[in-house]
């Protein structure tokens, strides 16, 4: 016994002191830190800080997930070139008839899409080119949304993915 004490009173038992406390107190923290709030427990409505610029480091708490990436069948076109090729098809509108029209974007439109353009005007679209790159917004492995910048609005493109293969399921024109 009296080693022990004679142990403790040394700076190698006060160091050892020491390590314990900071232990025990580092683990009582975490328990009671970590407990959810219970009402009337006084820890509702605690603000914690948020990152607000973009200097300072994102560790990814409380971020919501990214939606994953589009997929494509191998061979495939992806669904920023069907955007596209429905947009020229879509602006190829002077000259043509109804029918014309609609058979140019069919190879791009989801057969929804093609019954709702049947018998359209063509002469209703009020753009002729492309003015800037498309914007591209992931919604789900089988949905993006494509901005395509026009030389007089906006056209938001909807797409979907069946079998792999991407079609424009929506359009939405819009007028700066």
């Amino acid at each position: 016994m009296r080693h022990i004490l004679r142990l403790l009173g040394s700076r190698y038992g006060v160091a050892f002191s020491l390590v314990v406390l900071i232990a025990l107190i580092v683990g009582v923290a975490k328990v009671v830190g970590d407990a959810p709030p219970t009402v009337g427990s006084g820890r509702v409505g605690i603000a914690t800080p948020t990152a607000t610029t973009s200097e300072q480091d994102d560790d990814g708490i409380g971020s919501p997930p990214s939606p994953p990436l589009p997929s494509t069948s191998p061979g495939a076109a992806d669904p920023q070139t069907v955007a596209l090729s429905f947009t020229q098809a879509w602006l190829h509108h002077t000259g043509v008839t109804s029918q014309q029209w609609t058979d140019g974007i069919a190879p791009y439109s989801t057969p929804v899409l093609k019954a709702e353009l049947d018998g359209a005007d063509p002469g209703t679209v009020q753009a002729s080119a492309v003015k800037g790159d498309p914007s591209v917004v992931n919604r789900s492995e089988s949905f993006v949304q494509i901005v395509v910048p026009l030389d007089s609005g906006t056209l938001t493109l909807g797409l979907s993915a069946t079998n792999g293969r991407w079609l424009v399921d929506a359009v939405d024109w819009a007028r700066p």
